[in-house]
């Protein structure tokens, strides 16, 4: 059975918005007024949503003028600015997403990663790979490494996440009690075979990786992760508004 999900009514507003601004062939919006009248709700719901869709860049308001419909916007995909969910991401393109996490050994004595995570070099890690399917291809893989002292119980091994489950399973709320408040993300391009042959690409591919490091609420340092990407199926990309860069 799917887990059922309650939409709040600014999210259904939201959502309607953004099937009408997907259909329209105008460049602009009615008035919040007449917006409120077509949708049967307050004038403070409708201004709440389109906040919501200005802060993801799909309108710009322009005081006294009104709102303003970005279409170029609408038709970017695999936007990291929205979403680090991978499977989420690998929904929205129309594949079908699926995860197994594979446990591949207990170790210490890395000085550098011992730095990241505040802990003595002595300190065991446990390092697990992560492999994100976009149906039946390899779209993702990651390496991460947890402290061992984090964990309540140690994860079974090999486990397999398909469509209904693989947004929900975390080794961090499931086995380790911790709550990851948000993750800093370093971004480099890297030449690695082992990984581009695991993609089936050239061994000499130029593959993004995305460096993580993953806090709690304490804003202590709980794991870190490298993160590759199959650029056959994945091209991750960005908004950046004008108010973000200049406000």
């Amino acid at each position: 059975m799917k887990r059922v999900v309650l939409e709040t009514l600014k999210e259904k507003v939201e959502k309607e918005l953004k099937t009408y601004i997907k259909s329209t062939e105008d460049n602009k919006l009615p008035t919040e007024e007449h917006l409120a009248t077509l949708l049967g709700v307050s004038r403070q719901t409708i201004r709440e949503a389109l906040s919501n869709l200005t802060q993801k860049g799909y309108i710009a308001k322009r005081k006294g003028k009104g709102n303003y419909i970005l279409k170029s916007v609408l038709d970017t995909r695999m936007r990291v600015d929205l979403s680090q969910d991978f499977a989420t991401i690998i929904d929205n393109l129309g594949l079908e997403p699926s995860q197994k996490r594979t446990f591949i050994q207990e170790r210490s004595g890395n000085e550098e990663l011992a730095q990241r995570l505040d802990l003595n070099p002595k300190e065991p890690l446990l390092d697990f790979r992560w492999d994100y399917y976009a149906d039946d291809k390899l779209a993702i893989q990651g390496f991460a490494s947890i402290p061992k002292k984090l964990f309540v119980e140690i994860p079974e091994d090999n486990m397999v996440y398909g469509k209904e489950n693989v947004k929900m399973e975390s080794l961090y709320t499931k086995h380790c009690s911790q709550d990851v408040t948000h993750n800093i993300i370093k971004v480099s391009a890297t030449i690695d075979s082992k990984i581009s042959q695991a993609f089936d690409l050239d061994p000499r591919t130029i593959l993004m990786c995305w460096d993580e490091t993953f806090f709690n609420y304490l804003d202590q340092p709980i794991g870190v992760c490298d993160i590759y990407f199959n650029p056959d199926i994945l091209q991750m990309s960005m908004v950046s508004t004008h108010e973000q860069i200049y406000l």
